[in-house]
């Protein structure tokens, strides 16, 4: 087992994710999230700071608009009718979907608001524009397994579950 953070090395944390007014927009306590470091997994930002930690190490990390979601592009969001999504697609504000451009390329965009007949989808992440702040505590470490250094992310906590493709 690894003794600190670095590439290839599975890293599990528990992490609190707020926004400047203290509002929590992301926790994972007990819950055991891993990332593969040197993957481009996380903020690299957040890679950063991670590298060299060990197990019990906690962290406190702000993230401008910048190294986080981005800033806000002004657009307003776009109206598309209701039925250009399955029936059982989740229409909730703030759900995301990719849609595909007539070129190939898929874009993330998020529910802004839902009318019976209209949805509008925004490109911006809902967090876009803001600074954030990630409180994480390390709580594992372990080597990645072959496949999973392959595949570029980690398979799992154990690295035997919790993943398809």
């Amino acid at each position: 087992m690894p003794d600190i953070i670095a590439k290839d090395v599975v890293v599990i944390y528990n992490y609190t994710l707020k926004t400047d007014s203290e509002e929590i927009v992301g926790k994972e306590e007990g819950l055991q999230t891993p990332y593969l470091h040197g993957f481009d997994n996380i903020f690299p930002k957040v890679e950063e700071e991670m590298e060299g930690k060990k197990v019990g190490d906690r962290l406190s990390i702000t993230l401008a608009p910048k190294d986080g979601f981005g800033e806000k592009n002004p657009t307003t969001p776009q109206e598309v009718p209701r039925d250009a999504f399955p029936e059982d697609a989740d229409m909730e504000e703030g759900a995301m979907f990719h849609l595909e451009t007539p070129d190939g390329e898929v874009l993330p965009f998020w529910l802004a608001k839902v009318e019976k007949n209209s949805v509008f989808l925004d490109s911006n992440h809902p967090l876009a524009g803001q600074t954030i702040h990630f409180e994480i505590e390390i709580t594992g470490l372990r080597d990645a397994k072959p496949d999973e250094l392959a595949h570029g992310h980690p398979h799992g906590v154990d690295g035997e579950s919790g993943h398809h493709h």
